[in-house]
């Protein structure tokens, strides 16, 4: 019979599918999967969201992923909530993009801003594209935010998200979704 065993090991090299805890201040501790392995370091992905917020106050994609509230709450308040040991070492904390988690399947470059990602390797199977966030003492599926924002013409308003059954889709900017980091932790 065929069994799969997890070990805890201490390590400094990682590979895809190596799951480590971080304890966010203020958030709560969460597991996050090692998705890609770079000579610069590892890039790690929260495996539930840390809370539920909007990409933007209004319902609007301009300026893009980088130029939204929630880009900068990650890039202040999450950095800041990582543990004062795993902090230097944490660079580019950011949400996933569509390529990242779907790919470029058909009607991608149609419909949203491109990303020149490659699919993680775990996010090939459904089960890892859905995520939880805990509420009211429970976990609850939920939907969460991604990078890319939807092409304009299409919709001024819309960035794309993972929905509750791992499939892509799109929420307006000021819509309440997961955040579900995304962070590369250097050598």
């Amino acid at each position: 019979m065929k069994v799969r065993r997890e070990q805890l090991v201490e390590t400094e090299r990682f590979m895809i599918g190596d799951r480590i805890s971080v304890e966010l201040a203020g958030f709560g501790t969460f597991s996050a999967t090692a998705q890609r392995v770079l000579p610069e370091g590892t890039l790690f992905l929260f495996d539930k969201c840390i809370c539920e917020m909007p990409m933007n106050e209004l319902p609007t994609s301009a300026g893009g992923y980088e130029r939204t509230p929630l880009a900068a709450f990650l890039r202040s308040q999450v950095l800041d909530a990582f543990p004062a040991e795993l902090r230097p070492r944490v660079r580019e904390l950011t949400l996933p993009t569509y390529g990242q988690i779907f790919g470029h399947d058909e009607g991608y470059d149609e419909y949203y801003m491109p990303d020149q990602d490659q699919q993680f390797p775990p996010m090939a199977e459904l089960r890892n594209r859905i995520s939880c966030v805990f509420f009211d003492g429970a976990d609850s599926i939920c939907w969460y935010w991604l990078q890319n924002a939807v092409r304009e013409e299409i919709s001024p308003s819309l960035f794309a998200h993972t929905d509750r059954q791992g499939r892509p889709g799109a929420g307006r900017s000021s819509a309440t979704r997961g955040v579900r980091p995304l962070f590369l932790l250097a050598l």
